[in-house]
Formats: C-alpha cells, sequence, structure tokens
C-alpha cells in the first residue's frame, strides 16, 4: 500500500487503480500471515535519492571498470534510477511512518533503525537474538550480511 500511495499522489496511477488494488487486497490479504518481525531502516528521501542517482552509474577502482550489481543486471532500470522524484520518495517515506509502521506494529516485531547513524553491529543485531532462538539452525552471520 506504500507505494501505491505514493503512485495515486503523484498522479501516477488514477483513483480506479487503487479502488480495484483495494478490492484485491480485501479478497485476499486474509489468506497471508503477518510476518513475525519487520525491520525499517530510516533513511532521509533526499539520502536515498542521493544513492539511487550513483547506483547505475560506472565508475573506477584499482584501475578497472566495474558497475554496480544493479547496474549489471538492472540496466533497463537505469535511466529511472537516475530521475526518480524527491516527491515520489518523500511520499514513500511518509506512507511507511503514517500508515504501513502504525498499521504492522500491532500485528507483528517491530525494529527501527536510522541510517543516517552509524550503529555497532552487536548493538542494532542483539534485538534480534530471541528470533533466532525459535529456529533450529540459526543463519549465520555471512549468510546475513549477504543479504545486503
Amino acid at each position: 500500500m506504500v507505494f501505491l500511495d505514493a503512485m495515486f499522489k503523484q498522479g501516477y496511477i488514477r483513483k480506479e487503480c487503487v479502488q480495484h488494488y483495494n478490492e484485491i487486497k480485501g479478497i485476499s490479504i486474509c489468506e497471508f500471515l503477518p510476518p513475525h518481525l519487520v525491520i525499517y531502516v530510516d533513511s532521509p528521501a533526499e539520502e536515498v535519492q542521493k544513492k539511487l542517482r550513483q547506483s547505475g552509474k560506472v565508475r573506477r577502482r584499482r584501475g578497472k571498470r566495474f558497475c554496480s550489481c544493479q547496474a549489471q543486471t538492472n540496466n533497463f532500470f537505469q535511466p529511472y534510477l537516475q530521475n526518480v522524484p524527491l516527491e515520489y520518495l518523500k511520499s514513500i517515506e511518509e506512507s511507511y511512518k503514517k500508515s504501513f509502521l502504525p498499521e504492522i506494529k500491532e500485528k507483528a516485531e517491530l525494529l527501527t533503525y536510522d541510517a543516517t547513524e552509524v550503529q555497532d553491529v552487536d548493538k542494532v543485531s542483539s534485538p534480534l537474538d530471541p528470533f533466532f532462538i525459535s529456529f533450529k539452525s540459526p543463519p549465520s552471520a555471512s549468510t546475513l550480511l549477504s543479504c545486503r
């Protein structure tokens, strides 16, 4: 719903599309269990836009050319990533904070981190310990780090 709201606010989709989405959601949402844990990394829209603009650029490192992973796999999206309007990103941020997070907080555990603050890995991972106890074999640190 976050992206749908943002697209509607920016005029990318019509009201009928929102209504259709809500109809389908009303029919199907009962089929899905809510997550046990939601991790929200809060990053200002301006910072997200800056990173999107940098994501598709070819850079040089140690004399070799390389592209970010996203640029290699999603060449089609490069021009769009470079030009995502700040207003759209702010709408996404607002939708998360005003509707999604308060709603999901009632159904799941919610951990929120501020991306602008550097945090100690132990401080960030310690709230996750109770969730890993319930696994027979918890994911290794290398597995978690590879998901970035």
